[in-house]
């Protein structure tokens, strides 16, 4: 499948967002509320489970690179589910501002028949995810 990206630029500094993305107070606002704890350090994992009509989707995490304010990518499995995709969030620089890059892509692919892994959820999910972000740092 055709990694997912999506793209947003703040009127904030890399560090700013980047404390968005992965201090776990923030990320609860515009994230996962559920999200029990989170650190920017490789190998951390975490699970927290989500609801999604009448299907469950415990989320493990484990964050696989970290580049301080440029860069951070974690592994997402499902308890209930096969399949393995990375999530990377991409920082850069702009001259009123920071870019931020979502690229979401499948590394071994989920079941076909769940509505959530298609591809059109993946894209819809991350913009939603991007513009809360936007909303929340405004």
């Amino acid at each position: 499948m055709k990694p997912v990206v999506v793209e947003k630029t703040f009127l904030k500094s890399p560090q700013e967002i980047w404390k968005m993305l992965t201090e776990v107070s923030h990320m609860q606002h515009w994230f996962f509320e559920q999200i029990p704890a989170f650190e920017a350090t490789e190998g951390f994992e975490v699970g927290f489970d989500v609801v999604s009509g009448t299907r469950h989707f415990f989320h493990q995490w484990k964050v696989v690179a970290v580049t301080p304010n440029q860069k951070i990518a974690y592994e997402w499995r499902f308890k209930e589910y096969p399949g393995v995709s990375v999530s990377i969030f991409e920082l850069f620089p702009e001259t009123t501002g920071t870019r931020l890059r979502i690229t979401s892509e499948v590394l071994v692919s989920f079941p076909e028949a769940v509505p959530e892994f298609s591809r059109e959820s993946g894209l819809a999910g991350w913009t939603y995810f991007a513009n809360r972000l936007a909303e929340y740092v405004t």
